[in-house]
C-alpha cells in the first residue's frame, strides 16, 4: 500500500509541534491585567546612584534587645542551631552615647557545624533625617569568627525601594561574657 507523502509520521509530527505552537502562543498573547512594565522614571527617580552609609550597630547593655528563640541541639557542635531575634540599635558612632539614627531589626541563625557562621536576615531601619522611614534588606553569611565579613543588600523600602549593593562589617568590640558587641558598617547602595 502507498502512502501519500503528506501523511507521512514526520509530515504529521510537523502539523502536531506547529498547533502546539500557536497554542502555546495564543495563551501567552492574552492581556494579563496585573502585569504591567514600568521604568524606574515612574518612581519619581530617573537615575541610579551609589551611596555609602557608615554606621554602628550596637549590642550593648542591660536591656539588649536580643532574644534567643531556639536553642541548639544537645551535643551539636558549636552553636548549631541558636536562632535570635534582634532590633538592636544603629547609631552614629561607636559607643551607647552617640545619636541613635535607627535600628536593626531581624534574624541570626548559628547555620554552621564546623564553624561560627550565622544565617543573617536584617533590616536596618532609618528613624531619622533624610531616610526617616526607609530601611535596607541584608541577607548572607556572616563567619562571626572573622573580624571582617561582607553580605548582599537584596533590596529595600522607602528612598532605598529596589536597592542593591553589598555591606562591609567589621566587628568593633566584642565582649563574649556579656554578649554585648559593636559592629561597624559600610553600606554601599545602589538606588534610584
Amino acid at each position: 500500500m502507498n502512502k501519500h507523502p503528506a501523511m507521512t509520521s514526520d509530515y504529521l509530527s510537523m502539523l502536531m509541534i506547529l498547533a502546539l505552537a500557536l497554542l502555546v502562543a495564543a495563551g501567552h498573547s492574552e492581556c494579563h491585567p496585573f502585569v504591567e512594565s514600568q521604568i524606574p522614571g515612574h518612581l519619581g527617580r530617573n537615575e541610579e546612584k551609589l551611596t555609602h552609609l557608615h554606621f554602628y550597630d550596637l549590642l550593648v547593655g542591660p536591656n539588649k534587645t536580643s532574644v534567643k528563640v531556639a536553642p541548639a541541639n544537645p551535643g551539636s557542635p558549636l552553636a548549631f542551631g541558636i536562632v535570635t531575634v534582634t532590633d538592636e540599635i544603629l547609631t552614629n558612632g561607636p559607643d551607647i552615647y552617640s545619636n541613635v539614627i535607627g535600628r536593626g531589626q531581624g534574624t541570626y541563625a548559628f547555620a554552621s557545624m564546623g564553624e561560627l557562621v550565622l544565617a543573617a536576615t536584617v533590616n536596618y531601619v532609618f528613624l531619622v533625617g533624610e531616610y526617616n522611614g526607609s530601611y535596607i534588606s541584608v541577607v548572607g553569611r556572616d563567619p562571626a569568627d572573622e573580624k571582617k565579613r561582607e553580605l548582599a543588600i537584596v533590596g529595600g523600602g522607602g528612598l532605598f525601594r529596589l536597592a542593591r549593593g553589598y555591606v562591609e562589617l567589621t566587628t568593633y568590640s566584642i565582649d563574649l561574657e556579656t554578649g554585648n558587641s559593636i559592629i561597624d558598617g559600610n553600606f554601599y547602595v545602589y538606588q534610584y
